[in-house]
């Protein structure tokens, strides 16, 4: 559904077969629900076992197939599963087995573009997982290292480092746009703040860290 988007302009029938395809493989994952790993088990675990459950799958796709579509049977969706698919869960984390963060910051767009109000739980949502990892707050629920960078524990710190950050960035670009700040109890968070955050981690990871090292391969 996202890669239709990107098509639509330049290649209309490519984006049409793409957008047709995800809309069979959503109406597949909605009718059979469950785990991938339920099924393959050993050929996917102990390493890729599906821990965070489904629910976030299923949000996301509707979500981009509502973007990609504009089709009001998205939008129903996505309000008459909010619940029961979990949208709330923003546990300050963004990667392959926990999309809920992106979903909610992703769909929170329709709100700050004044495109719908429909989804306003959602991008209550996104500020409050944006509240959750901003620094120097006291209920911030990631760490940080001495030198700036986000640490949660267990392994892969890069990946969660990363995918934090570009949540950061694109939220900032939605409440750059929308003239909105990121409430924090008392004061605000900027999309300006929120940009020189995410910055900060690409350059602790590109090199401006204590160690003067860096932490991608194949550069510095």
């Amino acid at each position: 559904a996202a890669a239709s988007i990107v098509f639509r302009s330049h290649d209309p029938a490519y984006s049409r077969l793409l957008l047709n395809r995800a809309v069979r493989v959503f109406e597949f994952a909605d009718t059979h629900r469950g785990a991938y790993s339920s099924s393959l088990k050993n050929a996917v675990c102990p390493f890729y076992c599906d821990v965070n459950g489904f629910q976030d799958e299923l949000l996301r796709g509707a979500a981009w197939l509502h973007k990609a579509s504009r089709g009001r049977q998205y939008r129903e969706y996505i309000v008459r599963n909010e619940v029961i698919l979990r949208a709330g869960d923003t546990i300050n984390e963004f990667g392959w087995d926990n999309k809920h963060a992106g979903i909610n910051i992703l769909i929170s767009k329709e709100v700050l573009m004044g495109k719908s109000d429909y989804f306003e739980s959602f991008k209550q949502n996104a500020d409050g997982f944006i509240y959750s990892v901003l620094p120097g707050l006291a209920h911030t629920q990631v760490q940080y290292s001495p030198g700036g960078l986000i640490f949660k524990p267990g392994g892969s710190n890069m990946q969660r480092v990363t995918s934090l950050s570009f949540l950061l960035l694109t939220y900032s670009n939605y409440l750059s746009h929308a003239n909105k700040n990121v409430p924090c109890g008392m004061t605000s968070a900027s999309p300006a703040f929120l940009k020189q955050l995410a910055k900060r981690q690409v350059d602790y990871i590109l090199g401006d860290n204590p160690l003067r090292m860096s932490y991608m391969v194949g550069f510095g």
